[in-house]
């Protein structure tokens, strides 16, 4: 059975299943919820119209739209991992694509997750970190040695490193060869609630010994992304 929720508080409107049995979740305990301590009512559609001239006040209310949570089509970042080397630093490592926000897909956040593996050789108990780095401008310029492309990269210095990678992933491994997962993380929360205008993922790992490499096929490894956005419905 559908009905009219109406607020006079806060002037909404919304069509509503009613089932005062339904828990939350239910359209009946949302609205009850949105609306604590105010003045609502319920109307029958029909009754509402019926053989009446004149026009009910609340039917000018707006209509009580839920913003909900949506999530986009899930993307690969452009990164070469295969046979990343070693850094006992974690300085030196590979640096991605930029992720363009800006341009067309303006979304509120992305959760951000990957794996990687490791070797069969050289292996060591290390780090394999994984960091974003914003750009500092719109035209974009980029902190230090990033450049917004899928290459290779060392950064200058700790301190740098300390400053412009936020780490989203470090995973803690042992000196046997596995694939390491790691996310879903939210990368807005890096940034104080906002997403970057662009970022690059940059990956290290100390997983082996210095200057030997992890696994060589590129399929072993993978970032993806996926845009989070409010819809009303």
């Amino acid at each position: 059975m559908q009905l009219y929720a109406i607020c006079d508080t806060c002037r909404h409107q919304h069509l509503i299943d009613f089932d005062p049995q339904v828990g939350p979740g239910s359209a009946f305990s949302d609205w009850l919820t949105k609306h604590p301590q105010h003045r609502i009512d319920f109307r029958f559609p029909r009754r509402s119209y019926k053989d009446d001239p004149v026009a009910h006040p609340w039917m000018s209310y707006l209509h009580n739209a839920d913003i909900k949570t949506a999530y986009a089509a899930s993307a690969a970042v452009t990164i070469t991992l295969a046979s990343l080397a070693a850094s006992s630093t974690l300085l030196a490592g590979r640096e991605s694509t930029a992720v363009d926000n800006g341009a067309s897909n303006k979304y509120l956040d992305y959760l951000a997750a990957g794996f990687y593996k490791t070797g069969a050789a050289n292996l060591q108990a290390g780090v394999i970190q994984t960091a974003i780095v914003g750009n500092i401008d719109d035209t974009p310029t980029w902190p230090d040695v990033f450049d917004g492309t899928d290459s290779v990269e060392t950064v200058t210095i700790q301190a740098m490193y300390d400053q412009v990678c936020r780490i989203i992933s470090s995973i803690a491994t042992d000196a046997t060869q596995r694939t390491w997962p790691w996310g879903p993380a939210a990368i807005a929360s890096l940034f104080g609630g906002v997403v970057p205008d662009q970022f690059v993922f940059f990956v290290s790992h100390s997983a082996h010994t210095a200057a030997n490499v992890w696994s060589a096929t590129e399929a072993d490894h993978g970032i993806k992304v996926t845009g989070v956005y409010a819809t009303a419905v």
